[in-house]
């Protein structure tokens, strides 16, 4: 993890803004410590006496309790302040956690000393072994199929991933029972077609008690930490989901339970769910310009197409939602596999007709601007 101070990023995990701030003149060339003695210079912008708010260069403001500070800056916040704190507070299921709580309830060095969307996907990723999937100059991703003895919010999950963009963390994907991994083959290269045993009989009633427990414990874990839920729609067009969501300091825990399909847990920005996981449109011309500059043509006739991102199937039949997943991100249309499948009814253990799935999912692809044309 990066040194929060010396990076400019002290928003953190359980800073809570406790009463009404007095606003003050921003007093600017201060030098704040924090409790371990790193430096940062920001403008105080407001504080009560219990809670300050700072504006860092960059114009960003974040706030955070005094007890984040030095003893001479909390005298010195104290000072500044125009009324005492309040002496009682009523606080969110969430006002009260820090970074080492959630962690605690996820199982895993989750969250570091920053908010996850000022996190370098590289660090987050080696915090958590989860390895390189992909990479590309504006691109990230890291991947892991755990083991069956791996847990993540008490519940198995079958696949991690953390997306990273222009060298910042901009979500989180885990699933957990699901009908392509549950049912999946060996293992890869010649064994990736090798059943370890027929898809059993019973293989839909499996699939249902898995997700029943998953999303039960998953949805326990939170909110014995966040308190109750709020459900919502998330998604756009053939793949927009019913989703459970818990807030915490910037991030949105979106759970949902797809019948017949996965149980599935995003993080997300809370601007992000705000929005319905809707996403702006990025211009035709930009992405064109983009993509002509990742054409290399080669003296011996050669073309090579660069910088498109790599999608891991893992060990079960999903190469068509997993290539769909690739070509969309490569245009900046937000995908994921698990979901493709959905769209495009993919068996059990995986087999997706192309076809199928691009009926599913075309007027998705041409509200983003772009299109399919079949060869």
């Amino acid at each position: 993890m990066k040194n929060a101070f010396r990076e400019g990023r002290i928003l953190g995990a359980g800073w809570v803004l406790i009463g009404m701030l007095n606003v003050l003149p921003a007093l600017h060339g201060r030098t704040f410590t924090d409790n371990t003695g790193r430096k940062i210079e920001a403008d105080l912008v407001a504080t009560d006496g219990a809670s300050a708010t700072i504006k860092m260069a960059n114009g960003k403001e974040y706030t955070l309790p005094l007890s984040k500070f030095s003893e001479a800056d909390q005298a010195y916040l104290r000072e500044q302040a125009s009324e005492p704190a309040p002496t009682t507070t009523t606080e969110s299921p969430s006002g009260s956690l820090d970074a080492t709580r959630i962690n605690d309830v996820i199982g895993h060095q989750f969250f570091g000393s920053t908010t996850l969307w000022s996190d370098d996907p590289d660090e987050v990723a080696k915090r958590l072994q989860w390895p390189q999937e992909s990479r590309t100059p504006r691109q990230s991703s890291f991947r892991r199929y755990p083991r069956a003895d791996y847990r993540f919010l008490g519940a198995r999950p079958y696949s991690a991933v953390l997306y990273g963009q222009e060298g910042k963390v901009t979500s989180v994907s885990i699933v957990f029972a699901n009908k392509g991994d549950l049912f999946g083959s060996v293992g890869g290269a010649e064994a990736h077609f090798d059943k370890e045993d027929e898809i059993p009989d019973d293989a839909e009633e499996l699939l249902e008690k898995a997700m029943e427990n998953d999303e039960a414990r998953i949805g326990a874990a939170l909110s014995s930490v966040l308190g109750e839920s709020d459900s919502q729609r998330f998604g756009e067009g053939k793949t927009r989901t019913r989703v459970e969501r818990w807030d915490w300091e910037g991030h949105s825990f979106l759970l949902t339970a797809l019948e017949g399909e996965y149980v599935g847990l995003q993080i997300q920005p809370t601007a992000v769910a705000d929005a319905g996981g809707k996403t702006a449109r990025v211009s035709d011309a930009d992405v064109r310009a983009r993509i002509r500059a990742n054409v290399e043509r080669r003296d011996n006739g050669d073309v090579i197409i660069a910088n498109l991102p790599m999608v891991d199937q893992g060990p079960k039949g999903y190469c068509v939602p997993a290539t769909f997943e690739r070509c969309m991100r490569y245009l900046d249309v937000p995908a994921d596999m698990y979901l493709l499948a959905m769209a495009g009814q993919s068996g059990l253990g995986g087999g997706t007709s192309p076809e199928l799935l691009i009926r599913s999912i075309g007027s998705d692809v041409k509200r983003k601007g772009r299109r399919f044309d079949e060869l």
